[in-house]
């Protein structure tokens, strides 16, 4: 196997890598936008159980005293999730961008290997050429 084919392997390896580390990136991203999203929906929540105007007995506020609670218990406790979620893009992100650069280098050594390739196999055609002899006399005029 020649180094052109091997470094064609290579070279489709890499883009390869380079696809699953972008899909990894988006599901990382996407794991954010969803947290995102359920803290938002969490202080929308929050904010539609501000007090009525008017009568109000003491069950109603208990629940709504209740409930307060559990959403804010849930968005603190979303708080540690959403960092981690951002801490894994983070690190998907510098992971796809090394697969990006290994996959254009791939590429780049592939395509220089094709040069060398091409080069070689000139070298070979002409060394297979029978030799003629050139009669040209230095000081003859012609």
């Amino acid at each position: 196997m020649s180094v052109a084919h091997r470094r064609e392997r290579i070279a489709h390896i890499r883009s390869l890598e380079h696809r699953a580390a972008t899909a990894r990136t988006a599901i990382a991203q996407a794991a954010v936008v969803n947290l995102t999203r359920v803290s938002t929906r969490i202080a929308a929540l929050q904010s539609g159980l501000s007090a009525t105007v008017g009568e109000a007995n003491g069950q109603s506020l208990k629940a709504r005293s209740e409930m307060a609670a559990r959403l804010n218990a849930a968005q603190t406790g979303l708080l540690h999730p959403l960092q981690q979620a951002l801490t894994v893009v983070e690190g998907r992100a510098a992971e796809q961008r090394a697969a990006h650069q290994r996959e254009d280098s791939a590429a780049k050594l592939h395509v220089q290997a094709v040069k060398t390739a091409e080069k070689e196999a000139a070298l070979r055609a002409d060394a297979n050429r029978p030799f003629r002899k050139l009669n040209i006399h230095l000081g003859d005029a012609p």
